[in-house]
């Protein structure tokens, strides 16, 4: 199955068979230059070195940051989501238009702005296959904007997702991970999966892979020697979507000491028996 494309103003019902959609050249390229721009700022604030080398390619700050101590890559991920061109992206009149037309949202609402700083041999931090509503819950119908600032290929990778023709989709298994490492792997899926038909976009920079929370995808590994993988989430749900209201339009937490989907789960259990 090729990744679907949307064209023009509306590509929904690819989007409602397959649970997902790739939307080429939605965010506007100088949006994109402010957002790095913002990225190698706060880069240089961490190490003004960096500015004083006249670094310029934020892979290259990244790179000359995680060789003197991986924390430095720490703070600039932590100060990544909070720059407000990030921030800007998530609330840009394309992607809000993007949301509304391609699934239909009649008023979004934007639950969670993150940013992944995804580095060659960092597995450690990658997500296996897993669905958005494990984590974010609010409901099946909410949606992930998938945005990526630089240009992706196979080896700086992506994503793979499945069709929700073949999950139809249904919210699969869980179990807590045996040990919290991460938010990525705190919630892990219990029972077997056939991925065989997963999908693999690749997009550019400015490019938006819009999918639901009920569908299934993982993260790629990233197997270039010196390119990060950039990409900013956004998550939106719907006001207007029952499920999202009976949440109290309150997304899921997950942390070391409180998961509320497994909660969910253990109660659920509990009332069972």
């Amino acid at each position: 199955m090729a990744a679907t494309t949307l064209d023009a103003a509306n590509d929904s019902p690819a989007y409602q068979r397959h649970g997902f959609v790739l939307a080429r050249g939605l965010i506007a390229s100088a949006a994109v230059e402010q957002a790095r721009g913002e990225l190698l700022r706060a880069a240089s604030i961490i190490d003004p070195e960096i500015a004083r080398e006249s670094i310029l390619d934020i892979d290259a700050a990244w790179q000359f940051l995680v060789k003197k101590d991986r924390s430095l890559g720490g703070l600039l991920y932590n100060a990544a989501k909070l720059l407000p061109a990030v921030q800007a992206l998530a609330s840009s009149q394309a992607l809000i238009e993007g949301v509304r037309s391609i699934a239909g949202f009649r008023s979004p609402a934007i639950v969670d702005v993150n940013m992944r700083i995804d580095a060659p041999n960092e597995g450690k931090y990658l997500f296996s296959w897993h669905q958005d509503y494990w984590f974010s819950i609010c409901s099946p119908r909410s949606l992930v904007a998938w945005i990526p600032l630089t240009d992706l290929d196979d080896e700086t990778g992506g994503v793979e997702v499945l069709s929700l023709e073949q999950s139809q989709g249904r919210i699969y298994r869980v179990r807590a991970a045996e040990n919290y490492h991460s938010y990525s792997d705190s919630i892990v899926l219990d029972e077997p999966l056939n991925a065989s038909e997963a999908v693999r976009p690749v997009l550019s920079a400015g490019d938006v892979l819009f999918f639901r929370f009920d569908v299934l995808h993982r993260s790629r590994a990233n197997l270039s020697q010196d390119r990060n993988r950039w990409t900013v989430q956004v998550r939106f749900a719907d006001l207007e979507d029952p499920e999202f209201r009976r949440e109290s339009f309150r997304p899921g937490v997950v942390t070391k000491d409180k998961i509320t989907y497994l909660e969910r789960l253990e109660r659920e259990a509990t009332h069972a028996v």
